[in-house]
């Protein structure tokens, strides 16, 4: 390890892994070819950094922290710079990445709040999530190849997404507080994780050319093909309904969560997986259609959601797994009938959920977790093929539910969901042959669900 004036260097004399100086200009050697990781890292002193062209890496966290720094000329031969390089470089108002640079990492300009300009000279480069995270001074969307990578967020009314876009990159419209609307082509294959997010005032996510003639159909639309990242739409807080097309197999974690006035969702009958806190906080979204092929719906899914009444699961239900909290806070839940194949209700699954007073638990259940019912006040109606008595005080229920006459453990005539026989209209969608409601919901499996009187029947 050889050692020069104010810095520390490598054995071969390439690399600066220290630098211990208090100026406020500082003049990297010729011969350098990397600035090693946290190198300068929180050094508010130096005002301007001048590199060599030797430079072909900068590494991580080399200059995070830096508030002062305002000065600093990428050279020609640079390949690499690594997550958070720049990180909270607060002061640095415009940077060039030249030509030769091939990647740039995770958070590598992370908050760097006053950075306006940004000129990218090649588009031969990759970039990690949210290398820009936090930039909110931008002036100019970046978009580099078929890939937007961010749009400034005093960006204001509707963006339309270029026919030649393929991926909206992580946080690439995060906290456009402006944008109003956004047209996503059938050619976008991803949106990235919290790619829209705190978008405020979002109210519209359409295709090109989308019209909705019919009074009170769900105005927004989001295409099949598109993958989606993990809170991509969270607190998107004037986002009122949207329809999520055929092809769609994950819901991704916080995906909706926060969208305050998400009041109806369509769910596609490809979907498996609903995610963790995927709607959490959706206060005023007060029904949901579970696919039948869903197999797994993650902690907290639905946490939160106020004005949820009705929850319905497709016919023969894949549902295995329900995880903790998914209906936690589901104040205005009243009545729920799990489908067979469950095996384990987790921790507070419907914890706080106080207008809860009818519940279907499947004899497939094997496992109830402590604290299940906390809070459930009116739960005084449990059908179920097992006896689950014994266990009502571990599930949070008052001690008076024994005494009740409406709580049941067993019924004669109470069947599991997967057990039941279903009357067929021979093509006859609606209305309801139990209730004649004409309030149904169909699928492409043949059979539609009366939110009425909440039993199914096929049509097909």
């Amino acid at each position: 390890m050889g050692i020069m004036k104010d810095y520390t260097l490598s054995t071969d004399n390439s690399t600066i892994i220290e630098y211990m100086g208090k100026d406020s200009r500082v003049v990297i050697p010729d011969g350098i070819t990397i600035i090693g990781s946290n190198c300068f890292r929180n050094n508010n002193n130096i005002v301007e950094v001048v590199l060599p062209y030797s430079l072909k890496e900068i590494g991580a966290g080399a200059f995070k922290g830096c508030s002062q720094l305002r000065d600093i000329v990428l050279p020609p031969n640079l390949t690499c710079i690594n997550r958070t390089a720049f990180a909270n470089c607060v002061s640095l108002e415009m940077i060039i990445i030249p030509s030769n640079v091939k990647f740039i990492g995770k958070w590598a300009f992370d908050n760097c709040q006053n950075l306006k300009r940004i000129v990218i000279q090649t588009d031969n480069i990759t970039f990690e999530n949210d290398v820009f995270n936090g930039c909110n001074s931008i002036q100019d969307e970046i978009i580099l190849k078929d890939k937007i990578i961010k749009v400034p967020t005093s960006f204001c009314g509707e963006y339309i997404v270029s026919k030649d876009v393929k991926v909206i990159a992580d946080g690439a419209f995060k906290n456009c507080k402006g944008l109003t609307s956004i047209v996503i082509p059938n050619n976008v294959t991803s949106i990235g994780n919290r790619a829209f997010y705190g978008c405020a005032n979002l109210n519209r996510v359409v295709p090109p050319n989308h019209h909705v003639d019919q009074i009170g159909a769900i105005q927004n639309r989001l295409f099949g093909t598109i993958t989606l990242g993990v809170g991509s739409f969270q607190n998107c807080k004037k986002l009122e309904d949207i329809e999520l097309d055929y092809g769609i197999t994950r819901l991704p974690q916080g995906l909706f969560e926060g969208c305050d006035n998400l009041s109806r969702i369509f769910l596609p009958f490809s979907l498996l997986v609903i995610g963790d806190y995927a709607f959490e906080g959706c206060r005023t979204l007060a029904r949901v259609d579970i696919p039948p092929f869903v197999s797994e719906i993650g902690q907290g899914a639905f946490c939160g959601c106020e004005k949820l009444k009705d929850c319905n699961f497709g016919w023969k239900s894949s549902l295995e797994k329900l995880g903790a909290f998914a209906f936690k806070d589901c104040s205005s839940l009243a009545s729920i009938s799990l489908p067979y194949g469950i095996k384990t209700i987790d921790e507070e699954t419907f914890s706080g959920c106080v207008s809860l007073n009818s519940i279907v638990i499947p004899s497939s259940v094997l496992t109830i977790t402590p604290n299940t019912f906390k809070g459930c006040s009116k739960l005084d109606k449990i059908l179920s093929k097992r006896n689950w008595d014994i266990y009502r005080e571990e599930w949070g229920l008052p001690p008076a539910i024994s005494n009740n006459t409406n709580y049941t453990n067993t019924s004669d005539d109470f069947e599991d969901i997967d057990d039941r026989a279903m009357v067929h209209t021979h093509g006859r969608m609606r209305p309801c042959p139990y209730c004649d409601s004409d309030d149904i919901s169909t699928y492409i499996d043949g059979t539609a669900y009366c939110h009425k009187c909440g039993k199914w029947y096929r049509y097909a």
